[in-house]
């Protein structure tokens, strides 16, 4: 797949989160061309080097050129049609149609009650960037069809990179697990220079159409990241986040390693992370 796909799917990466689901790259380049990539793309998601034996995994897929000595751009996925158009004018479309999406194993369910689809805009034209987002999932025979609709944009300038987001969830009204609500977020990344970064994010969501409301909440973030050599980083990171009285939301710390959650519900969760990572 293409750069520009790759951004798509970065900026939707959530989507594949609420559905169990892990987001790998792969190519036949190096470590340290991907991690120059990552860097250069902002990515949030691993990218694996199919470098040494080269190819292998690519041959494994059917999908290594020996000739060229590279791999044929491809999307693997479980139980899933997927479709991006090439990048015309700054302008691509991506739509998926899955079966079967919740990966939890549940006594007597039947996989073909759940499904999941998806439609995702994304346009560039210069410095900015534009994405919006559907999806519909039917989460059982017992619930009603889930939907979300997401809205992001991002603007460089200079060396920093501004971004804002919108959703919106129509959770149905027979799945008490899935609600409605909205939320907002808004954050900026800056490169201080090419070995740190700083990271500031805050983010809103509102309250549901439950009965009591009151279950918002609203969390702020504060990081660093610093380069220690090619292959080598540490980051720094403080989250905060203010529960209203009838909310449990909970915060990942660092690089999404740890997670925190409240005591009960309208408690605030703050979390300080130091860590280190080292790419192999």
């Amino acid at each position: 797949m293409c750069g520009d796909q790759l951004t798509l799917y970065n900026e939707a990466l959530l989507l594949f989160e609420e559905h169990h689901a892990q987001l790998l790259g792969i190519s036949v380049d190096s470590l340290w061309s991907h991690r120059a990539y990552t860097d250069s793309r902002n990515l949030r998601f691993p990218l694996l080097a199919d470098f040494e034996p080269k190819g292998e995994v690519a041959r494994l897929y059917g999908v290594y050129n020996s000739q060229e000595g590279t791999a044929r751009r491809a999307l693997f996925g479980k139980n899933m049609i997927e479709y991006s158009s090439p990048t015309v004018g700054g302008l691509q479309f991506n739509g998926m149609y899955s079966t079967a999406w919740d990966a939890q194993s549940v006594a007597g369910q039947d996989n073909n009650d759940y499904s999941a689809m998806s439609l995702n805009l994304l346009y560039h034209i210069g410095d900015l960037g534009f994405y919006v987002g559907w999806q519909k999932a039917k989460t059982g025979p017992a619930g009603d069809d889930v939907k979300g609709t997401r809205v992001a944009a991002t603007y460089d300038v200079g060396a920093a990179r501004i971004g804002a987001m919108y959703e919106k969830t129509d959770g149905g009204n027979n799945d008490a697990g899935r609600i409605n609500r909205s939320a907002y977020g808004v954050n900026v990344a800056f490169e201080m220079d090419r070995y740190n970064k700083v990271k500031l994010q805050y983010v809103k969501a509102g309250e549901s159409d439950l009965a009591g409301g009151n279950d918002g909440g609203k969390q702020y973030s504060v990081g660093w990241d610093h380069k220690l050599g090619k292959a080598t980083s540490m980051y720094v990171m403080y989250n905060s986040l203010k529960n209203d009285p009838n909310a449990v939301f909970r915060i990942k710390g660092g690089h999404d390693t740890d997670v925190y959650t409240p005591a009960a519900a309208g408690d605030t969760v703050k979390a300080f992370s130091v860590g280190f990572i080292q790419k192999f």
